[in-house]
């Protein structure tokens, strides 16, 4: 399938072509495959089953939620979550934090459905929330969870 170098292309028509070609390459004209991908050639890959159906990202995680903190050694928190609903499988989550209303960064990935974020500093403000990925990409964030340790 070739995109069109002006136009819209519907999602169901995207559907159409994904569900009817296992494996489909989705070909995009250079101007559009840069502002998608950064790319300046080259092709789509949408993954999809053994069927042939599209693999959709996972949704986000549900009920993030602090558990513990402790010294082992340095200040650390425990985090825990559950598994998104819907959407695709999660080969993994990453954890994202940040410091006294600061902007969010990667802390940490994990196949596990809790995690020690260590390093903490007492006196700062931790907000965290967790993304579930695969190999269609990342999906939407948890809830927040912020930790003020005293």
């Amino acid at each position: 399938m070739t995109l069109p170098s002006s136009g819209t292309l519907t999602s169901a028509q995207l559907a159409q072509e994904l569900y009817g070609n296992s494996g489909a390459t989705v070909t995009v004209p250079d101007a559009a495959t840069r502002a998608l991908t950064g790319k300046s050639t080259g092709a789509l890959v949408f993954p999809t089953d053994f069927y042939g159906k599209p693999i959709p990202a996972p949704s986000a995680p549900r009920s993030l939620a602090y558990v513990t903190s402790g010294y082992d050694p340095s200040l650390y928190y425990q985090l825990s979550w559950l598994a998104p609903s819907s959407g695709g499988t999660p080969t993994g989550y990453r954890v994202y934090m940040r410091a006294n209303g600061g902007a969010y960064s990667l802390k940490l990935e994990t196949t596990a459905l809790t995690a020690k974020i260590y390093g903490m500093s007492a006196g700062n403000t931790n907000d965290f929330y967790v993304t579930a990925f695969n190999i269609s990409g990342e999906g939407p964030a948890s809830n927040v969870v912020s930790v003020a340790p005293s």
